[in-house]
């Protein structure tokens, strides 16, 4: 069935599905975009996890490029 959401895909010749492709690329930006909306606190309430959030803060302030300050998260591990 195909519906709004979901366009059936567009197949050329060879078999090949260029519309599946852009499905799949829309489908990851959605993805991405509701994980980076994400804050720490929200990924854990147990106790335990609270303990790890300025971990998390801290791995959440990285841009792909940056090289991580493993030291630091090392010692906010422990």
């Amino acid at each position: 069935m195909v519906t709004e959401s979901h366009p059936a895909p567009d197949t050329n010749s060879n078999g090949s599905s260029k519309g599946t492709a852009k499905f799949k690329e829309d489908e990851f930006v959605r993805l991405r975009r509701a994980k980076n909306a994400l804050k720490p606190e929200q990924l854990t309430d147990s106790e335990e996890g609270i303990t790890l959030i300025p971990f998390m803060k801290e791995c959440f302030s990285y841009r792909f490029p940056d090289c991580p300050n493993y030291e630091k998260l090392r010692f906010l591990l422990m």
